[in-house]
């Protein structure tokens, strides 16, 4: 299972990514990490503009998805949260 946890910096996603990692036995594997790992071996990688990324066809997301606010609850009240989204998919 491969679990991703988005959002906008300082809403507690590592917090809640490691926490959920604990509780089910997983590995918390932090995106920029591997970035930061792999680019430097990859001088000549074009990064796209922003043009690009817009004119790009996307598959779209038909999965199941659990949205999680974490605003004004605590990171366990979070966890209880995405832990009941998960189970009940």
């Amino acid at each position: 299972m491969l679990i991703v946890i988005g959002g906008l910096p300082g809403t507690g996603k590592t917090t809640l990514a490691r926490l959920l990692a604990a509780r089910i036995g997983a590995v918390h594997l932090r995106v920029d990490t591997i970035e930061q790992a792999i680019v430097p071996d990859i001088p000549d990688l074009p990064l796209p503009n922003w043009q690009q990324v817009v004119d790009r066809e996307y598959e779209p997301w038909e999965r199941k998805r659990v949205v999680v606010d974490t605003a004004g609850q605590s990171p366990r009240q979070s966890l209880a949260l995405l832990l009941r989204g998960l189970a009940s998919g």
